[in-house]
């Protein structure tokens, strides 16, 4: 009688067979150095962000300089500056004027005369004076201690009057008052205010 047993095939011997299982130790071997790399990781990456963070958030500073700075030293104070005005005159209104000249003042022409031409400069007050007749005259006044010159005068075509004292010329037009002794100018000043021909 022939037994089954001799007909079992190959996958029959080896189903009733199992895989060894691995060993507990070697699990937990396994378990721990999963756990030791995932913690590796874990760290290395928050050590990389925090470094990331570090960096943006990270203010430059000055490095010294190879050589000592020198003191710095104070500049003395500046002397102020004035500005150099010209001398303040009076306002042209200051003198009051009529057909006879300056009111209240010497430089007017006589009861029979007219105002022909009125001018003042800082430091003068003039005026020539002309009559029915055609002949004019020079009233002058220094202000500054108010000294009178009474003396003839002539006019010009360019309307510049001309008057005489002595070897003494004064010269009057728009444009100022010229005092010259021969070739020599004496005195020279600009008519703040004029009245007269030419103007």
């Amino acid at each position: 009688m022939v037994t089954s047993s001799g007909y079992l095939t190959r996958s029959s011997r080896t189903r009733g067979r199992h895989r060894k299982q691995p060993s507990p130790r070697r699990l937990l071997w396994g378990r721990r150095l999963a756990v030791g790399g995932s913690a590796v990781v874990l760290a290395a990456l928050i050590v990389s962000v925090g470094a990331v963070v570090k960096w943006l958030t990270h203010e430059p500073v000055s490095l010294p300089s190879a050589r000592p700075s020198a003191p710095i030293a104070a500049r003395p104070p500046q002397p102020l500056i004035e500005a150099v005005l010209p001398p303040v005159t009076a306002p042209a209104t200051a003198f009051a004027v009529d057909e006879r000249g300056f009111v209240n003042s010497n430089a007017r022409c006589d009861d029979t005369q007219t105002a022909v031409a009125v001018g003042r400069t800082p430091g003068s007050l003039v005026v020539i004076c002309g009559d029915r007749n055609g002949e004019y005259g020079y009233r002058g006044v220094r202000l500054s201690d108010d000294a009178m010159l009474k003396t003839v005068a002539r006019t010009t075509s360019t309307h510049v009057f001309i008057a005489k004292n002595a070897s003494v010329t004064y010269s009057i037009s728009p444009a100022g008052l010229r005092v010259t002794a021969g070739h020599a100018v004496i005195k020279q000043e600009p008519m703040i205010d004029y009245r007269g021909p030419g103007t």
